[in-house]
């Protein structure tokens, strides 16, 4: 059986806000209205305040977040999955046991089997929740496109919302 993929902690860490940054309500006001959706992409070039206007609103918001940066190497599925579901487990612990073990087995089902049962988890977090994903500039988005064709989206109240900047 391979050995669990390390995860590198700091991937899960919410950047801190800085004491100098520049409010931009309107922005903010844009992904406020983007909760009543499933999924929010925000584009910029680097550098233009993608993950500090993120970062600002998680603060100004009363969900749950489980934040998750993405770089080159997580263009794997293995690897991409593993990090998610360290993501979510910090706001629910539960979340993703069952794929974590497939995940390591020598001949692990096919990505949309895995995407299944944890999804299936997802349903089990009582609470509205916010996962936001952050792309390196040199990352990959090819193993992140099955995920958010299948985030649920089912209008409930436990909705889940995922914000995705490039």
């Amino acid at each position: 059986m391979p050995s669990p993929t390390p995860i590198l902690a700091t991937k899960l860490y919410m950047p801190p806000l800085r004491p100098e940054v520049v409010s931009r309500p309107r922005l903010l006001e844009r992904l406020n209205e983007g909760l009543r959706r499933h999924l929010v992409l925000i584009s910029a070039p680097a550098g233009f305040g993608k993950t500090t206007l993120v970062s600002q609103w998680l603060a100004l918001i009363e969900r749950p977040a489980a934040w998750l940066s993405l770089d080159e190497g997580d263009n794997d599925p293995a690897r991409f999955l593993t990090y998610l579901v360290a993501a979510l487990q910090t706001i629910a612990a539960h979340v993703g046991e069952g794929v974590l073990g497939v995940l390591q087995s020598p001949q692990p089902p096919p990505t949309e089997a895995i995407l299944t049962t944890l999804l299936n988890d997802l349903t089990s977090i009582s609470d509205q929740f916010v996962a936001p994903g952050h792309r390196h500039p040199r990352g990959s988005t090819a193993a992140v496109g099955p995920l958010t064709r299948r985030w649920p989206h089912d209008g409930s109240a436990r909705r889940r919302f995922a914000v995705y900047s490039l």
